[in-house]
């Protein structure tokens, strides 16, 4: 009778002591189902900071560079901003030029001469021609063509409206037939502009024209060489919708 019933708890016995696999079994799976989750909750919040950190950037300095890689692009109405998709053709821009022009002048550091900026009209193009331009004249000289080619050439691909400002320095004389400086800086833009249409077959529709003589002075400081860093061409490639007004301060520039 004793052997019947130990035979008979046996099969209990055995049951009960597997149990814990089961316990151990379902604390696994959650396990692996919480860390699936929390994967899966850090690759939206990265997304989320980056669409987040390129609208922060956007609206509170729009004059940055802003460069996006292709991760980035992953949906959202941020990215795909046409404000920040015009940023990112104009630092295109910017690097494209920078490079056409230290390949045509075989240098590696941009000239004090030159240098590239961007406000919020667009992309600048600035030039000092003290060391170019006749005192009094507005014709090209032809150590300035190259390069001024080099530009118009580059500019040329993208599909935006160019204005060619002029300017002049206080000290600079007028020949007879430039009586001040609003005609003296206008010719001079007027001659870039002429330059690319005859040279480069640009469309005179895209091109517009600004002399402002001394008026809109990078600085006020005195000395010859100070006062000569007004007297300059800048050549402006206008974002849409900006109207082109002229610089009237100095603004920070790469060289």
């Amino acid at each position: 009778m004793s052997r019947v019933s130990k035979r008979r708890s046996s099969p209990s016995h055995s049951s009960s002591s597997e149990r814990w696999l089961v316990s151990y079994a379902d604390l696994i799976t959650l396990l692996f189902a919480l860390f699936v989750i929390l994967y899966a909750m850090s690759q939206v919040d990265l997304a989320k900071f980056k669409k987040v950190s390129q609208s922060m950037k956007a609206a509170f300095d729009p004059n940055a560079k802003i460069k996006v890689g292709a991760d980035q692009q992953t949906g959202g109405t941020s990215v795909n901003d046409p404000f920040l998709a015009e940023n990112r053709e104009f630092n295109r821009m910017q690097d494209e030029l920078e490079q056409s022009m230290l390949t045509e002048m075989g240098t590696e550091q941009m000239p004090e001469q030159f240098s590239l900026l961007q406000d919020e009209r667009g992309l600048i193009v600035r030039i000092g021609v003290k060391d170019f331009f006749l005192e009094g004249s507005a014709e090209v000289p032809d150590d300035l063509k190259p390069i001024l080619l080099r530009i118009g050439k580059t500019i040329n691909h993208f599909d935006k409206k160019i204005k060619v400002e002029g300017y002049t320095d206080l000290a600079e004389n007028h020949s007879k037939g430039y009586p001040s400086g609003w005609e003296l800086s206008t010719a001079r833009a007027a001659s870039v502009v002429r330059l690319w249409v005859q040279d480069l077959g640009f469309d005179p529709r895209r091109l517009s024209i600004g002399g402002y003589g001394h008026y809109q002075p990078l600085t006020d400081k005195t000395g010859e060489w100070l006062r000569s860093l007004n007297r300059r061409i800048e050549i402006l490639v206008l974002r849409s919708g900006k109207p082109p007004t002229p610089s009237a301060a100095p603004s920070s520039a790469s060289h």
